[in-house]
């Protein structure tokens, strides 16, 4: 924030909504506001937390959102969106031409006629074939989460990962990497024992789904999970 308050020449902000390593989430609507203010685009980078938490674009300044579908989305890999403000549509000239991304390719039986005039909505940024298959079971995880309601799962999630954070709290072996601020947290929760290699080799001889990095054991619990699989874990952890 401070760069862009000194610095005339930032043209664009590019953050990560949920940090991958420490599950911070940034504040969304302040930074964007700022952005606006000063006439630069943002850029967000939401895979860590669309699934895990609600975001809702209508009230936020947004320019740009990319997220992939493979963590909290439960998706095949390759599945994924992105989310461009309408008002930048028309001002934005794609990088590259995708066989999809102009209008010539309404009729493919004359491809060879190459008219390069771009789609009017996001379809101009589309520089693949899609993975139809991987897409369909991407449609069929979505159905499952709203099935779910995202709020319903966004408050399971933050539950769990308050029980995670309770726990190291009470502990003096325990560093807790992520917020404690639930607003400033979405659904992975770092923490650092003493020797988090040999947490992570327990937690994975007891078969229990985690992550090592940055020194830090990395738990993200979703919907599927319960308090007990999260006090399992837990106990593991206590070594």
């Amino acid at each position: 924030m401070r760069e862009l308050e000194r610095d005339p020449r930032v043209k664009a902000v590019s953050v990560s909504w949920v940090s991958f390593a420490t599950g911070y989430r940034v504040d969304l609507e302040r930074m964007g506001a700022a952005c606006r203010e000063r006439g630069v685009y943002f850029v967000v980078d939401a895979i860590q937390g669309v699934g895990a938490a609600t975001l809702d674009l209508s009230r936020l300044h947004v320019d740009i959102l990319a997220c992939g579908a493979q963590k909290w989305l439960l998706s095949p890999w390759g599945t994924g969106f992105v989310y461009v403000r309408d008002e930048l549509l028309s001002r934005l000239e794609p990088v590259a031409v995708g066989w999809m991304s102009v209008r010539g390719s309404d009729d493919f039986s004359r491809l060879v006629d190459y008219d390069f005039t771009y789609r009017d909505d996001a379809r101009r940024f589309e520089v693949i074939t899609l993975p139809f298959q991987d897409f369909a079971g991407y449609a069929a995880s979505l159905e499952l989460l709203h099935e779910l309601g995202p709020s319903v799962v966004a408050a399971h999630v933050s539950g769990l990962a308050d029980r995670i954070v309770r726990w190291a709290d009470a502990r003096s072996d325990v560093s807790l990497v992520t917020p404690r601020d639930a607003a400033r947290r979405a659904g992975i929760v770092s923490l650092a024992p003493r020797d988090p290699a040999a947490a992570s080799a327990r937690l994975t001889r007891a078969g229990i789904s985690h992550s090592l990095r940055e020194g830090a054991i990395r738990l993200s619990p979703h919907c599927y999970n319960t308090a007990a699989e999260v006090d399992a874990a837990l106990a593991v952890l206590e070594g």
